[in-house]
C-alpha cells in the first residue's frame, strides 16, 4: 500500500480481523446436541465464515470485497488438489484486438486535431474559476457526503458478487473439473486420493513447469456405428393385429 494510506490499511485489518474472529466464535459447536435453532445459526454463521474469508494460513486483505475473492479463489478446487487461479489462466483465451476498426481511426484523427489557440486560452483562463466557484457555495462542500450511502450499497453489492462468484468457481470444479482431464487426454482418477494427486501434479506444471512424467494418455476413437440388423420375420398368422 502506499504510505499515505498504510494507516487506513492497517485499521481495515484490524477490522477485518475482529469479524473473522466473532464469524468463528459464532461457528463453533459448544453443546453435543444443539437445538434446531441454535444449529441453523452454526451452519450459517460457518458458510459465511468460509465465503467471506481465506482460509488459514492464508493472510487476511483490508478489505471486505478483497477477503471474499481471496476466500473463492483459495477455496475452489483445493479439495480436488486442484489450484483454481492457476485452472482459470487455463480456460481463458485470449482476445483479439481489431487495430484496424473505425475506433482506432477515430480517436488518431481526434488525438491529432489541433485546437486553436483562442479556445486553449479560454480554457486555460476558466479552469481556476472552477474552484473559486464551486468554493464560494458552503453547500457544496456538504455534497460527498449525499454519495456516502449509494457508495456503501454499491460497496455491499460488489461483495455480494464475490460471493457469487466463489460458488459459480465451486460449481465449476465440482461439475467439470473430469471435462478437463479427458481434453488433456488423461486417465480419469479412480479414487478421490488419486484424484488430489493428479490435481497437484498438473497444478505444479502450469505454476511452476514441474514435468508431467509416468503419465499415461488415453485416446478415445469414435466408435464404429452398430451394424444394422433386419427385423425378425412375423410368425405365420400374426400380423399384429388383435
Amino acid at each position: 500500500w502506499p504510505r499515505p494510506a498504510r494507516a487506513a490499511a492497517r485499521l481495515g485489518l484490524t477490522v477485518q480481523e475482529r469479524a473473522r474472529d466473532r464469524l468463528a466464535r459464532a461457528a463453533e459447536v459448544v453443546t453435543a446436541d444443539p437445538a434446531e435453532g441454535e444449529r441453523q445459526r452454526i451452519l450459517a454463521a460457518a458458510w459465511q465464515l468460509a465465503r467471506s474469508f481465506p482460509p488459514r494460513p492464508l493472510p487476511l486483505l483490508p478489505t471486505a470485497l478483497g477477503n471474499t475473492l481471496r476466500a473463492a479463489e483459495a477455496t475452489a478446487g483445493a479439495e480436488y488438489g486442484a489450484d483454481a487461479v492457476v485452472k482459470r489462466k487455463k480456460d481463458s483465451t485470449p482476445c483479439s484486438e481489431n487495430k484496424s476498426g473505425p475506433s482506432s481511426t477515430t480517436g488518431a484523427t481526434s488525438s491529432n486535431r489541433r485546437v486553436p489557440p483562442e479556445k486553449k486560452k479560454k480554457g486555460a483562463t476558466g479552469m481556476p474559476r472552477v474552484p473559486l466557484v464551486l468554493g464560494a457555495d458552503g453547500w457544496w462542500r456538504a455534497s460527498p457526503a449525499v454519495f456516502l450511502l449509494p457508495a456503501w450499497v454499491a460497496y455491499r453489492a460488489a461483495v455480494a458478487a464475490a460471493r457469487g462468484y466463489g460458488e459459480a468457481l465451486s460449481a465449476a470444479f465440482d461439475l467439470h473439473r473430469f471435462d478437463l482431464l479427458t481434453a488433456l487426454h488423461l486417465t480419469l482418477p479412480a479414487d478421490p486420493e488419486a484424484e488430489r494427486v493428479l490435481g497437484r501434479r498438473l497444478t505444479r506444471f502450469w505454476a511452476q513447469g514441474v514435468p508431467l512424467t509416468a503419465l499415461p494418455y488415453e485416446h478415445q476413437h469414435e466408435r464404429e456405428p452398430a451394424p444394422h440388423t433386419a427385423a425378425p420375420p412375423a410368425a405365420p398368422g400374426d400380423d399384429g393385429s388383435r
